[in-house]
Parts: C-alpha cells; sequence; structure tokens
C-alpha cells in the first residue's frame, strides 16, 4: 500500500476524535436545555406526523412541511419533519433536552465529515500520507474549526434549525461518498441519495451539486478522466433537479414566504439562496482550506 492510500484507521480515528471533541461542550450544556421561539411550532408540527386525521408520513411527502397542505407555506421539507417526528416518539415534550442532542449530534457528524473530507482531499492532492499534518494535524484542524465556528454555533443550539443542520450534514456527506475508493457508480448512486436526502430536509440541499464539483476538482477527478467525474456530477445534479421540480409541481411554484411568479422575484429567491444557505457548509470549505 502507498504513502498515499489512505487505511480504515486513518480515514476514522481522526474524525471520531473531532466528534467527541465537538460533542463535550454541547453535552455539558444539556441539563439547561429548553423549547424557545420557534421550537414550539416545529415541534408541534412533528407531534402531527403518524395521525391520519393530521399528516401521516407518506403526506409529509405530498404537500407543505408545516400543514401537510399543499400551497400553504411554501415549503418542501419532509425529512426534517419526519426528523421531528422520531425526536418526539423519543423524547415527548417534557425532555427538550433530547432535541438539543439530536442537533448536538448531527452538527458533531458534519465536523467529522470535514475531518475525513480534509483527509480524502490531501491523498487526491498527491500529498504524502504519513506527515503528520496531512494525516492527522490537519483533518483535526480542519473539522474543529468547522465545529467551533461561532457562526454554527446559533445552528447547533437552536432545535428549529434542525433543517439546516440535516441538510449540511447530507451535502457533506455527498462530497465525501464522490472520493471514497469504490466503483464510480456506487459512488454515484450513493452521492445522488445523500444529495436527494440534503434537498428533502432543507432548500440549501440544491447547492450539493456545486460543492460537489468543486471537491472532484480540488482532488483532480478530471484529470484522471473526465468520465467518473461527469457520472459523479450528473448524478448529484439529477437527484437535486428532481427534488426542485418535484417541489415546484407539488407547490404550484417555487414556495417560499409567498408572492407570485415572475422573474425579478425568481432571480432574488435564487440570489437570496445562495447568499443564505451555503454560509454552514461554506465553513467547511474554509476549514479544509486552512
Amino acid at each position: 500500500m502507498s504513502d498515499s492510500t489512505p487505511t480504515p484507521s486513518t480515514i476514522t480515528g481522526f474524525p471520531v476524535l473531532v466528534f467527541l471533541v465537538v460533542m463535550i461542550p454541547w453535552l455539558l450544556l444539556l441539563p439547561g436545555s429548553h423549547f424557545t421561539s420557534d421550537d414550539f411550532w416545529f415541534v408541534g408540527y412533528g407531534r402531527m406526523v403518524g395521525d391520519p386525521a393530521t399528516c401521516t408520513i407518506l403526506q409529509s411527502f405530498t404537500g407543505d412541511w408545516l400543514h401537510g397542505q399543499s400551497g400553504i407555506g411554501g415549503w418542501f421539507r419532509p425529512l426534517s419533519r419526519i426528523h421531528f417526528y422520531i425526536d418526539d416518539l423519543l423524547w415527548g415534550l417534557d425532555r427538550p433536552w433530547g432535541y438539543h442532542l439530536s442537533n448536538n449530534v448531527f452538527h458533531g457528524l458534519s465536523a467529522a465529515l470535514v475531518a475525513i473530507l480534509f483527509q480524502l482531499l490531501m491523498v487526491g492532492m498527491g500529498k504524502s500520507w504519513r506527515p503528520l499534518w496531512h494525516g492527522g494535524i490537519g483533518a483535526v484542524a480542519a473539522g474543529l474549526f468547522f465545529g467551533f465556528s461561532p457562526a454554527a454555533g446559533g445552528t447547533a443550539a437552536w432545535i428549529s434549525a434542525r433543517t439546516d443542520l440535516l441538510s449540511t450534514f447530507f451535502i457533506l456527506l455527498a462530497c465525501v461518498i464522490v472520493l471514497l475508493p469504490m466503483g464510480v457508480w456506487w459512488r454515484a448512486g450513493l452521492a445522488a441519495l445523500a444529495a436527494l436526502l440534503a434537498c428533502l430536509a432543507k432548500e440549501s440541499g440544491f447547492i450539493a451539486p456545486g460543492f460537489v464539483a468543486l471537491v472532484l476538482l480540488a482532488r483532480g477527478e478530471w484529470k484522471s478522466g473526465w468520465r467518473d467525474g461527469l457520472i459523479l456530477f450528473s448524478a448529484v445534479l439529477g437527484a437535486t433537479l428532481f427534488v426542485f421540480f418535484y417541489r415546484w409541481w407539488m407547490l404550484g411554484g417555487m414556495g417560499g414566504y409567498g408572492g407570485d411568479f415572475s422573474v425579478r422575484r425568481a432571480i432574488r429567491w435564487i440570489l437570496g439562496y445562495l447568499q443564505g444557505v451555503t454560509w454552514l457548509p461554506g465553513f467547511a470549505s474554509i476549514a479544509i482550506l486552512i
């Protein structure tokens, strides 16, 4: 095995350390955690799932994510709603710390994925795997930079921001999957599934193809032959477009906070999301570059 080939121990060891370190301060804060602000709404919407009189799990995929009816709130986030439903089954209303724990776990897992992504990118860039910086300290530093970024703290702490945490996790997962040492069709299928889940959690998932393209370029996937890179990118793009057009058809438009469709509004919608939803996964890019 060459120095540039990652082994299972090097891929998992440092990211596990990152996850545990990121989780420590959040675990210390759990005893005093509580619901606040929009949490009461989202937890309540999660409680509706599974009740035939309000919204079944299937209906979460066929209507607005808050009301289970098409065209009312203009949001389509079935995965997030079902995740709140699972939290309700586990914790009920008298243990808000459980909802916070779910947030913290996904934030910690995303930090671990940043560490894995760092390691895979270092290998693809021809860096030696044995030097400590490239194999260990660099991965830990990237993961901790993401995990302890002040701007990410509010998202990890606020139950209502579960949508951002889930979407970011699956975007990063897609970026990791396309770099794994397995067949291109396996990578394409699994990365497409991750991108699909990201879009079902929040609209920020639509940026997944862009991040995957950047990762493939950084890894040099296009240099070894454009075919594999094109297959991987097309699979992720296809998954996001499927959700986009299905969401458009189901909501009768782009959705959002209301208003009829217009070219001006469409441009503002796109620019607004590019500015507003890329910041959390964007921190992953900054962390890896550093």
